[in-house]
């Protein structure tokens, strides 16, 4: 099997052209080209910056380097987050903190209502997020009371020495807040869609992470075992 020789203007090439360009310019591998880099001797190749000249800082930079984060950056100059760091060391700018997720308006009057793993699930939110809320609609969020669905009494107060009945919630005995109540003992998180956004349809219902149709909501019961009223 016969060896390639060195090309003509390999030793031109080789003292301008990174590996990978030789590479590609002479369609070889690593193998042949490390053969051919011996042959050629002891070249006065360019230093690995020299050869692969940086990317010079966008115009513009200097607009968005304090307003936007390096991710952001780097998707606005379809760059690399190594390069946005350069440019914004080069600019001396501070790095921008991603901003603050505001209160929904919908926040202060809905807290005090829902106990806070049912807020957290409702605007799919973090504990610290939901907390500043809290702080800033200066409400607190309910406090849970486990429901007991079995007829018994559930009691509260007992390391007080006092028994206090622990007050029941409203229910909705109709066919669909009965579905709603079954899936809420298989510890799902139900409720109307419009309690947290205004504009929702009336028919929506928030299903744990979902937003399902009363229809859907219903037929999800059902899957799980609930046996509409009308059937019983």
């Amino acid at each position: 099997m016969a060896f390639r020789t060195l090309p003509r203007d390999f030793i031109a090439n080789a003292r301008t052209m990174t590996n990978d360009n030789l590479r590609h310019h002479y369609a070889c591998g690593h193998t042949v080209l490390t053969r051919w880099l011996k042959e050629a001797g002891d070249l006065e190749r360019p230093k690995y910056d020299q050869r692969h000249r940086l990317r010079d800082m966008p115009d513009d930079f200097e607009d968005y380097a304090n307003q936007e984060s390096l991710a952001d950056l780097a998707k606005r100059y379809k760059a690399g987050l190594n390069a946005v760091q350069r440019w914004r060391i080069e600019l001396g700018a501070q790095v921008a903190k991603n901003p603050l997720r505001p209160m929904p308006d919908s926040f202060p009057a809905t807290a005090p209502l829902h106990c806070r793993n049912e807020l957290l699930l409702m605007y799919q939110c973090g504990a610290p997020v939901l907390d500043r809320w809290l702080a800033e609609a200066g409400v607190e969020a309910k406090k849970y009371v486990p429901i007991n669905l079995s007829g018994g009494k559930n009691w509260i107060g007992r390391a007080a020495g006092v028994l206090t009945p622990t007050p029941q919630p409203q229910r909705d005995d109709s066919t669909v807040g009965e579905a709603a109540d079954f899936l809420r003992r298989k510890g799902w998180v139900v409720f109307r869609a419009r309690t947290i956004r205004a504009e929702a349809p009336k028919d929506d219902w928030i299903v744990g992470r979902l937003t399902l149709p009363t229809s859907e909501m219903v037929a999800r019961a059902e899957r799980g075992g609930f046996v509409r009223r009308e059937m019983m």
